[in-house]
């Protein structure tokens, strides 16, 4: 849903109703919210869902090169 939707269920449908229905309406979604989260943190989770992820960063790396500096850093910190 976009953000101007959104604005819009809010004005037309949120700011009308009393403070108490609001505090009601944020308890309903807090509570879903917390449920949700329950669930997702049970599903197991892989290592593998790292996969590809900062590749970018990494595009223009010569490996050979990295490992060669790393050393150089450690050796200088010895």
């Amino acid at each position: 849903m976009s953000t101007a939707s959104l604005e819009k269920l809010y004005h037309e449908h949120i700011k009308p109703i009393s403070v108490a229905e609001k505090l009601e309406l944020i308890s309903l979604i807090s509570r879903e919210l917390v449920e949700q989260s329950a669930r997702e943190q049970k599903k197991p989770r892989s290592l593998l869902e790292l996969r590809g992820k900062g590749a970018d960063l990494w595009h223009d790396v010569e490996p050979q090169e990295y490992v060669n500096n790393l050393r150089d850093e450690w050796d200088a910190g010895e």
